[in-house]
């Protein structure tokens, strides 16, 4: 997780902590599934994917966080 988050230095803690469970659920959800037809992308790499189809997604940098 920590070569993940080295990524996202600059980001807000509110953001960072998403970015984590964020980690989490690739990590414990995703990656054990595709994991074997990724052939070599380690479960950092397809969080990183993850982020950076969310940010296309909504058209920023900024992730869809609700701040309540």
């Amino acid at each position: 997780m920590e070569s993940f988050m080295a990524n996202f230095s600059e980001r807000s803690e509110v953001e960072r902590e998403w970015l984590r469970e964020l980690f989490v659920f690739v990590r414990d959800n995703l990656y054990p599934v595709l994991g074997p037809t990724t052939g070599s992308v380690s479960p950092e790499q397809l969080s990183l994917a993850v982020v950076w189809r969310v940010e296309r997604a909504v058209g920023t940098r900024s992730l869809p966080l609700s701040y309540r």
